[in-house]
Formats: structure tokens, C-alpha cells, sequence
């Protein structure tokens, strides 16, 4: 690849995390802010969208300096560009959590979405996977609803929580 495509692709991956980035918080400032008007649900999602934005906002300098300064040699630009594709993954296993989040609620998508993140970043073992799947969502259960008093929204299709405490 040579430098000037390289330089196209660091740009292009910047521009589509600020933009799914500047989506994201468009959405989050959409979250209602606690009557309490205290951290609420608001809070994390827009940290996390306003950082992403950032991030792709310095991927975009990043591609856009390498080429003027003409550093990037040929080993750099092959192994930036080995990790494109994660980039990539992790980046459609977000969009994907936060569709399933609406669908099938905070549990079930947050042990399936650590399970997805855990094996893209070389998690192989069955059993580190099956504890990611089952101490993930119980740990942020008890962080941002317990500890916060964030309730966990609800699957439109099916939701665990609902499930369990149906008496």
C-alpha cells in the first residue's frame, strides 16, 4: 500500500468514528436527564460518544500529518494497516450492541456484546468466555443500577431482567 492510500484510509477510519461518534451524542443528548439532575443515564453514553469523536478527530490529523511530514515508512503503513480490520469489527459490534440494547435489553446484549469483544481481541477459551458472558452484565448491573440507580432499559423483543422478576 503506499503512502498516499494509507494516509486515505487513517483519514477515512477518523471521519467514520467522528461520525458515528457525533451521532451518538446527538442521540445521548436525547436521553432524558435525571429528575434529580444527577448523573443519570445521560451521562456515560455521551462521555463515551464525545470521546469517540475526539478519536476520530485525531485518526483524521494523524493521516493527515503523515503524509505532509512523509515519516510513515513502509513497515508502519503495513502494520498500521494489519489492525484496520479490528477497527472495523469493533466498530460494527458497537453499532450492533447498541441495536440490540433496544431489542432484547441491557443484559442479554452486554453478555453477548463482551463475548464478541473478547474473542475479537484473541479470547479463544470457552471458559473465560462463558464467565465474560455471565460476570459482565452482573458487574454493570451492579455499578450502574445498583450503585447509580440507572435502570436498565428494556428489550422490545425480550428482556432477561424483565424475565426474572415476573413473579
Amino acid at each position: 500500500m503506499s503512502r498516499l492510500e494509507h494516509r486515505w484510509s487513517v483519514i477515512i477510519v477518523g471521519a467514520a468514528m467522528a461520525t458515528v461518534g457525533s451521532v451518538a451524542t446527538i442521540l445521548s443528548l436525547q436521553i432524558p436527564v435525571s429528575p434529580r439532575g444527577d448523573a443519570g443515564g445521560q451521562t456515560v453514553p455521551l462521555i463515551a460518544a464525545l470521546g469517540l469523536c475526539m478519536l476520530g478527530l485525531l485518526e483524521m490529523l494523524r493521516g493527515a500529518s503523515v503524509s505532509r511530514r512523509g515519516s510513515m515508512g513502509a513497515g508502519a503503513t503495513q502494520s498500521d494497516n494489519r489492525y484496520l480490520k479490528y477497527v472495523l469489527a469493533l466498530l460494527v459490534l458497537c453499532v450492533t450492541y447498541g441495536f440490540l440494547i433496544g431489542a432484547i435489553g441491557y443484559h442479554l446484549s452486554t453478555g453477548l456484546a463482551a463475548v464478541a469483544g473478547m474473542w475479537l481481541f484473541g479470547m479463544r477459551h470457552r471458559l473465560g468466555l462463558l464467565l465474560a458472558a455471565l460476570v459482565t452484565p452482573v458487574l454493570y448491573h451492579m455499578i450502574f443500577f445498583v450503585g447509580l440507580a440507572i435502570f436498565p432499559p428494556f428489550g422490545e423483543w425480550f428482556d432477561v431482567y424483565d424475565w426474572l422478576t415476573r413473579r
